[in-house]
């Protein structure tokens, strides 16, 4: 399936966005192909390990969730497929 066929490139480059913290740690792609692609990152540096990145991670899904909450809106879901997307290999863990 193309991203055409799909609608996703149908307003191209309208409705997307990149963003990174100031620590240059978390990354969030806003609609490319899923509706969210986020990213927590850490350097070799003996002072970060698996624990603090996952941490950091889930402290900012909780903030945009949070924030989303307050705005009325929230991530497509279904109680089956867990959380959908434009491509179904995408679709789940929730």
């Amino acid at each position: 399936m193309s991203w055409l066929s799909s609608g996703v490139a149908r307003d191209w480059p309208d409705g997307r966005a990149v963003y990174v913290n100031n620590d240059k740690n978390i990354f969030a792609w806003i609609n490319q192909k899923d509706h969210l692609r986020f990213i927590s990152w850490s350097t070799n540096n003996a002072k970060n390990n698996l624990r603090s990145v996952i941490a950091k991670f889930f402290q900012g899904i909780s903030l945009l969730e949070n924030t989303m909450k307050n705005e009325g809106i929230s991530f497509a879901h279904d109680d089956h497929f867990g959380y959908l997307t434009t491509c179904p290999a995408n679709i789940g863990t929730g």
